[in-house]
C-alpha cells in the first residue's frame, strides 16, 4: 500500500481545504520520506487519525481513551468552522488516494457536524465512498460500510491500525518492565497472528461442550451424574477464579502506575529526591523477591514434596533396620555350600568328593543333614541381608532429602527475612520523608496508603494463583474419574460422544494455539533482533546481544554474557528496543523481512535517542517501508537530523504546520532543501 495524498476539509485542526501529498507514491520514487514539522497541538497526529477516518471510519486512537476522562468527545469537525457558519453547522471531510499491488483506490466520508447555543456539539457520518480501479482499468464505486471494509481490510488490517502509527505512548508501555509491557506485547503477537480467531473457535466449542455436557448430566444417574455435576463445577470455580485474577491484575497495574505517577512529583523536590529513588529500588527488589523468587522457592517445595514421599515414612524405616540389625547379630552362619550337592549326597548316598559310602543312621549322614539345615538357615541370611541393604539404602536418601529440605526451607526463610528488612527500610524512608516539612504530606500519605494496597493485593493475587492451581489438579481428577464412569456404565451415547468431541477438538486447538505463538514469538524475537542491532551505534553493539520475548510476553534484553540486561538500558536504548519490536512486528504482518508493505508514521519517536542511534534510525528506517511519515516538533528534528536526513537521499517532502489564526492549521509545503528548522 502507497499513500498519494491525503485530502482535509474542516478536519480537526485544520481549516478549510488542506492537501497534503505524500513522497514514495511513484513506483520508482526513490525519495519515501514526508516531514511533518511543527508543534505539539498543531494537528501532527490529525493527519493520521484522518487517514483512520477515510479508512475505517474512526479517528480515536487507543491512548485517547487512556488520556480522556469518562464521557469525553473526541470532535472531528475544526470549532472554527462550526463557529463562523451562521446556523452553527458545518460539515468535515477527508479523502485519502491510494494504491495497491497494481490497483488505485480512492476512500472519502463526510461527517455533518452542530453546535448548540449551549455548547454542545452532535456529529454524525453523513456519506461514505470507496472508489476501486482495477487492474483492467475497470471502477468499482461502494457506498456500503460493508462492502468498503471488506475491500480495505484485506489491504490494511484493522487490527494492527494501532502499529502503523508508532508515538511516545506506546514507548512508554514497551519500555515498562511490569504487566503492562507484556500485555502490551502480548496484543501485538496476538493481533500479528489474527489470534481472535482462533479465541472465537475456542469460545464456541467451550460453549458448544457445555451445552453437550449439560445434556449428558440431565441424562445420567448415580455416581456419573454427580462427577458430571462436581466436573461442572469445577470448571465455574476455576473460570471465576481466572477472571478475579485479571481484574485484580488490572486494578494492581493501575495502583502500580499511581505509584510511579507520585514517586516522579516526589521527586522534584530535591531534599528527598535520593530517598525517593532508593525507595523505588526496594519496592522493585520486594516485587522481584514476592512474585519471581518465593514463588520459585514454593514450585521447588511441591516439585520436591511429589519425589520425598519416603520422608514420612522414615521414623518405620529406622525402626525396620534396628529390628534386622538385632536379627543379623544372632545369626552365625559360615556355611556357603550348595543346597543341590547336599540333597545329591543324601540321595544318591555317596560322597561326591571320595566316594564312600553316606548310608542312613552312618555318623556321615547325620552330618549332611546338618549341614543341610545351615544352608537353609544361609538362604534367610542372604535375604535378611538384601533386606538391610535396601532399608539402609532407603534411609541414606532421606538424610539427603532432609537436607535438601533444609536447603529449600534456608532459602525461603532467606527470601523472607530479606523482604522484611527492605519493608523496615521503606518504612524508615517513609517517615523520614514525613517529617521533611518541605514535602507535601498530603501526596506522601496517599502514595504511603497506596503502596499498602499494592501489597496487599499482590499477597491477595498469590494466593489466589495458589487455589487455583490446586483446583485445576482437583479438576483433572474429577474428569479421570467421569472418563472411568463412562468406560464402565458404557453410556457412550451419542450425546456423550458429541461432548467428548468438543473437548478433544478445544484442546487440540489450544495446543495448535499455543504452539502457533511460540513459533511467532521466536520469529519476532530474530526479527527485532536483527532491526535492534541494526540501529544500534557499534559501542553498544558489543555490550547488547539479543532480544527475547518471554514465555510471559515480557520482552527481555541479553547482554554479551547472556545475562537479562532490560532494566539497565536507557531511556534512549528502550525507545530503540520499542521501535525495533513495532517494525518487526509490521514486517512480519504485513511485508518481507525487510520492507513493509503498508506506510509507517511515527509521532516524535526519537526525542531522547543519542546522535549515532538516530543517526542509524534516519538511515535505516526509510528502507525499510515503502513510505515513512515522521511526525516531528522543533525539539526533535533539530538542523542534525535534518542534514543526516538530507544526506539519505530519502527525503522528498516536508510540510510545515502553522497557525496563522486561533482555531486553524495550515499545512504549508517547503522544499526540502530550502527548509530550515527552528534550531
Amino acid at each position: 500500500m502507497k499513500i498519494e495524498k491525503l485530502e482535509l476539509h474542516n478536519f480537526k485542526q485544520y481549516y478549510g481545504e488542506q492537501e497534503i501529498q505524500f513522497a514514495g507514491y511513484q513506483e520508482n520514487d526513490e525519495k519515501n520520506v514526508t516531514v511533518i514539522y511543527g508543534d505539539n497541538g498543531h494537528g501532527k497526529t490529525s493527519i493520521y487519525r484522518a487517514l483512520l477516518l477515510a479508512l475505517f471510519g474512526v479517528s480515536e486512537l487507543a491512548k485517547d481513551k487512556k488520556l480522556g476522562k469518562k464521557g469525553d468527545k473526541f470532535y472531528i469537525c475544526n470549532l472554527r468552522a462550526l463557529e463562523d457558519s451562521e446556523d452553527g453547522s458545518a460539515f468535515a471531510r477527508v479523502k485519502v488516494y491510494f494504491s495497491h499491488e497494481g490497483e488505485r483506490f480512492e476512500a472519502e466520508r463526510i461527517i455533518i457536524s452542530q453546535l448548540f447555543e449551549d455548547g454542545q456539539i452532535e456529529e454524525d457520518f453523513l456519506s461514505a465512498k470507496l472508489i476501486h480501479v482495477d487492474k483492467k482499468g475497470i471502477t468499482h464505486i461502494y457506498e456500503k460500510e460493508e462492502d468498503m471494509e471488506h475491500i480495505i481490510t484485506k489491504i490494511f488490517d484493522k487490527r494492527m491500525k494501532e502499529y502503523f502509527l508508532f508515538d511516545g505512548e506506546q514507548i512508554e508501555q514497551l519500555m515498562r518492565d511490569d504487566v503492562s509491557q507484556k500485555r502490551e506485547v502480548a496484543k501485538g503477537i496476538k493481533n500479528l497472528l489474527k489470534v481472535d480467531a482462533l479465541d472465537d473457535s475456542v469460545n464456541v466449542l467451550n460453549k458448544l461442550f457445555s451445552r453437550y455436557h449439560q445434556e449428558v448430566q440431565n441424562s445420567a444417574s448415580g455416581d456419573y451424574r454427580n462427577k458430571l455435576k462436581e466436573q461442572e463445577e469445577k470448571g465455574k470455580e476455576i473460570s471465576e477464579i481466572e477472571n478475579n485474577l485479571e481484574k485484580w491484575n488490572e486494578e494492581l497495574i493501575l495502583k502500580e502506575n499511581e505509584i510511579i505517577y507520585m514517586d516522579e512529583k516526589l521527586k522534584e523536590n530535591e531534599s528527598i529526591r535520593e530517598k525517593v529513588v532508593r525507595r523505588e529500588l526496594l519496592a522493585k527488589e520486594i516485587k522481584t523477591l514476592q512474585q519471581e523468587d518465593k514463588i520459585d522457592v514454593i514450585r521447588k517445595m511441591r516439585d520436591f514434596n511429589k519425589r520425598s514421599f519416603n520422608l514420612f515414612l522414615n521414623t518405620e524405616y529406622i525402626r525396620l533396620n534396628n529390628e534386622i540389625q538385632h536379627k543379623w547379630i544372632n545369626l552365625e552362619n559360615p556355611y556357603t555350600f550348595a543346597k543341590e550337592l547336599l540333597e545329591k549326597v543324601i540321595h544318591d548316598q555317596k560322597c561326591l568328593i571320595c566316594d564312600s559310602n553316606v548310608e542312613p543312621g552312618t555318623d556321615q549322614h547325620v552330618a549332611v543333614h546338618l549341614l543341610l539345615d545351615k544352608q537353609q538357615e544361609y538362604t534367610y541370611t542372604r535375604e535378611l541381608s538384601t533386606l538391610k541393604e535396601e532399608v539402609r539404602s532407603m534411609i541414606d536418601k532421606n538424610e539427603i532429602s532432609s537436607e535438601r529440605v533444609l536447603e529449600i526451607l534456608k532459602e525461603y526463610k532467606r527470601i523472607e527475612k530479606r523482604i522484611k528488612e527492605a519493608q523496615v527500610e521503606i518504612e524508615t524512608i517513609n517517615e523520614e520523608i514525613g517529617e521533611n516539612t518541605t514535602v507535601d504530606s498530603g501526596l506522601q500519605i496517599a502514595r504511603n496508603n497506596l503502596s499498602e494496597a499494592v501489597f496487599k493485593l499482590r499477597n491477595k493475587i498469590n494466593t489466589e494463583k495458589d487455589v487455583l492451581n490446586q483446583s485445576v489438579i482437583k479438576k483433572k481428577e474429577v474428569d479421570s474419574a467421569v472418563k472411568e464412569l463412562e468406560r464402565e456404565e458404557r453410556q457412550k451415547d451419542t450425546m456423550v460422544q458429541m461432548k467428548d468431541l468438543a473437548d478433544a477438538t478445544r484442546t487440540v486447538l489450544k495446543k495448535i494455539q499455543s504452539t502457533f505463538v511460540t513459533e511467532i514469538s521466536s520469529e519476532v524475537e530474530k526479527a527485532t533482533t536483527t532491526i535492534f542491532r541494526k540501529i544500534l551505534d557499534d559501542n553498544s553493539k558489543k555490550n547488547l546481544k539479543e532480544v527475547k520475548i518471554e514465555k510471559d510476553f515480557s520482552l527481555q534484553v541479553t547482554a554479551w554474557n547472556g545475562v537479562d540486561f532490560l532494566p539497565n538500558l536507557s531511556y534512549g536504548q528502550r525507545q530503540i528496543l520499542s521501535l525495533s519490536f513495532i517494525i518487526s512486528l509490521l514486517s512480519i504482518s504485513g511485508g518481507t523481512d525487510k520492507v513493509l508493505e503498508i506506510p509507517l508514521f511515527m509521532d516524535t519517536p526519537i526525542s531522547r535517542i543519542s546522535g549515532d542511534n538516530r543517526d542509524n534510525l534516519l538511515r535505516l528506517i526509510p528502507e525499510m517501508t515503502p513510505q515513512w511519515i515522521l511526525l516531528a516538533t522543533d525539539t526533535e528534528f533539530t538542523q542534525a537530523e535534518c542534514n543526516e536526513l538530507k544526506k539519505t537521499g530519502k527525503w522528498g517532502k516536508v510540510y510545515n504546520l502553522e497557525i496563522p489564526e486561533s482555531g486553524m492549521t495550515i499545512a504549508r509545503e517547503e522544499t526540502v532543501l530550502g527548509f530550515q528548522p527552528k534550531r
